[in-house]
């Protein structure tokens, strides 16, 4: 069966073809070169008569091509959808198909435009599933909306169907085949030109076979799916007969579309910004489908941090009465538009959890409210900014960064309570805060390059000076230990013009390392700890911290308290280290683990003598909900550290049958830790 031979123009008599547009039909419009599109469907907002997904309404017209019988596989030919078509990069247009037998959904498919528009062929696969109708739709742009103004989004040409059969029925499971008895009998044929009757026909292994009227109904057993027969024998009336098989497909049930994962276009917004989350189904959705979804407030959030009034969905989805998402047939992802309420109120860093089904995605929002600078550094001069402990004073002291700056050597007040809000701009910047609650923008430490040829091992000393920054514990990097985690660093090590340091001291601080490499220490208290684009250190301290490393290859140490770790972007190594000692209980959770790439790291709670095989008896791996794994570290003295990796149980495998220990977690501890002991 052949309706318009993909590269062949053939017409398209040999199919029945129709369209339509929400619950109304359309008009279908053949052009001189046999391509299909529709008119009077949905409102024009791009180029007339093509197969066009409305954004406005979610909604796409529809075109369906059904044969004559049960098709097994095939190809189509797609004109005039175009790649790089939306806003932003590798943007695409894009459709979606669903294949149908007797008007049941037993496959779907999605595909993307091609550059300048030009035809594109595609495969149908159904999975060995049998099908007589194919629908095929528009839909939104590969990488959504984008900030897309206007309403034109994905439209296109059907330009051609090249579907094959092996001559098989077909039913679904559960159904029962009825075929006509002169169908059967098409098949056969008398030299005596007697009549021919069908006298007895027999399900064989998989089902009932038995003769209604003119028809012949085959009743499949019900749990029966795959390809079987039945049997018929044919007689002449005269002592003639003969035996034919019947080949019959049976299409397993197919299960609805399931969230694969859910991503967010950027994890961190600020107030009065929108969070983007991006919901991947793992096929297209065969049928409107229902999806549970919550929002949930964490990290200090409210109801009144975000604007659920003006709570919108791409691709058509809505929100029924009980409180579940209605996703639309043909949709392959949808995006979920949350958007954020600038409150004017000076506050921490606050977050709203997306959850579908059981998948989730946690976004952060920065306080947008305009913070008072107590020290504003301008250019890129090379800023001191140390509090004077015990003295309520602090010191901020800067070179001439350009030929006729005046340097700055001034003492000011610190407020124990408040604490200072300090933005040192670019350069390599020093900052030593106390105990109140600081607000510090550590600017660009690479702004300004040497150009000279001693930029690239400038460059590489930051990044050696990060690493050194990491090791060993946080009274490794004081001056003096015993005077407590809030004292004043050791930077002697670490100062030049491509680093920039913070020790936020104590107090709830918040910390931003913005472009470059930043070493950052929050010292005690609830701090906020982020890195930005570079390769970062970051040490969170005593408290219960949020450290994010950004874009870059990071290094994480939580510390002592129940801390929250994002890698971000690049290659990242969460690491916990020996504190002098400290009985350890630690419940961390790291964000954005990625398998493969990122690395967890405790080689410092290991002793000279420790034997792989003495880790592996110290370490439980088990997967604590359909999401999230947990590895935790006990080394039956004074550590016992719990790790809640999440979104990452899909790709680690063996833990279906509970927790692994010992021996049995030595791959996933291969996988997801580095620097193990070389022993064994």
């Amino acid at each position: 069966m052949t309706a318009n031979r993909v590269g062949d123009s053939v017409g398209w008599d040999d199919v029945t073809l129709a369209a339509s547009y929400g619950d109304q039909s359309a008009t279908i419009t053949i052009d001189r070169s046999d391509r299909i599109g529709i008119a009077d469907g949905a409102p024009k907002a791009g180029p007339a008569e093509q197969i066009q997904y409305d954004r406005e309404s979610g909604v796409s017209e529809k075109l369906s091509v059904q044969f004559d019988r049960a098709m097994t596989s095939g190809k189509f030919a797609i004109n005039r959808l175009f790649a790089e078509e939306g806003e932003g990069d590798n943007n695409n247009e894009a459709g979606t198909w669903i294949a149908y037998l007797n008007g049941v959904a037993v496959a779907s498919g999605y595909f993307e435009g091609t550059i300048k528009g030009q035809k594109g062929i595609y495969d149908i696969d159904t999975d060995g599933r049998a099908f007589n109708e194919i629908v095929f739709m528009g839909t939104e742009y590969s990488n959504g909306i984008q900030g897309d103004p206007t309403n034109d989004s994905s439209d296109y040409y059907l330009a051609g169907v090249d579907v094959s059969s092996d001559g098989s029925y077909a039913v679904n499971q559960g159904e029962v085949l009825r075929v006509s008895i002169s169908e059967l009998l098409a098949n056969d044929s008398d030299a005596d030109l007697d009549t021919l009757i069908i006298q007895d026909v027999n399900g064989l292994e998989h089902g009932v076979a038995r003769i209604d009227g003119d028809y012949v109904e085959f009743d499949l057993n019900d749990d029966f799916v795959g390809k079987t027969e039945f049997s018929y024998k044919v007689t002449d009336g005269n002592g003639g007969f003969d035996t034919g098989l019947v080949s019959v497909i049976v299409n397993p049930a197919v299960p609805e579309a399931a969230v694969e994962a859910i991503t967010l276009q950027d994890s961190t917004v600020k107030e009065g910004e929108t969070l983007l989350y991006s919901v991947t189904l793992d096929k297209v959705t065969l049928t409107e489908t229902l999806f549970n979804f919550s929002l949930t407030a964490e990290n200090g959030a409210s109801i009144y941090d975000v604007d659920l009034a003006n709570l919108s969905f791409s691709h058509g989805v809505t929100v029924n009465d009980l409180g579940q998402l209605i996703v639309p047939e043909g949709v392959p992802f949808f995006e979920v538009y949350l958007p954020t309420v600038d409150d004017l109120e000076a506050e921490q860093l606050e977050s709203y959890r997306l959850t579908v089904s059981n998948e989730s995605a946690l976004g952060d929002i920065i306080d947008n409210d305009r913070v008072t600078l107590d020290v504003d550094s301008s250019g890129d001069r090379i800023d001191t900014v140390h509090s004077m402990q015990g003295h309520g004073k602090y010191l901020w002291s800067a070179s001439a960064a350009e030929i006729g700056q005046v340097p700055i050597y001034m003492l000011g007040d610190y407020n124990d309570a408040q604490g200072l809000n300090v933005s040192v701009g670019g350069g390599g910047d020093d900052v030593f805060l106390g105990a109140g609650d600081d607000y510090i923008d550590l600017g660009e430490s690479h702004a300004k390059l040497d150009e000279n040829a001693h930029t690239e091992s400038n460059q590489q000393r930051a990044i050696d000076s990060v690493v050194d920054f990491m090791s060993g514990s946080d009274g490794d990097q004081l001056i003096a230990a015993a005077w407590g985690e809030d004292s004043a660093l050791n930077t002697s090590t670490l100062s030049n013009a491509y680093i920039d340091i913070a020790h936020a001291g104590g107090g709830d601080d918040v910390v931003f390392g913005k472009g470059g490499a930043d070493t950052i220490f929050g010292g005690s208290g609830d701090d906020s700890l982020y890195g930005g684009d570079g390769v970062d250190g970051i040490r969170g301290g005593t408290g219960n911290d949020t450290l994010d490393g950004g874009a870059g290859d990071d290094i994480l140490i939580g510390g002592l308290g129940n801390d929250i770790l994002t890698g971000g972007l690049d290659v990242d190594i969460f690491k916990w280290v020996d504190q002098d000692n400290a009985l350890r209980n630690d419940q961390d959770i790291v964000t954005d683990f990625e398998v493969g790439i990122d690395k967890l790291d405790i080689s410092d709670l290991l002793s000279n003598e420790t034997s792989m095989q003495d880790l592996l008896d110290s370490i439980v791996i088990e997967e604590v909900s359909t999401d999230d794994v947990k590895v935790t570290f006990n080394n039956g003295l004074n550590t016992d550290i719990s790790i809640t990796l999440e979104n990452i149980a899909s790709d680690v495998s063996g833990l279906d049958s509970g927790s692994l220990t010992g021996e049995s977690a030595h791959a996933i501890v291969e996988s997801l830790f580095t620097n193990l002991p070389d022993q064994y």
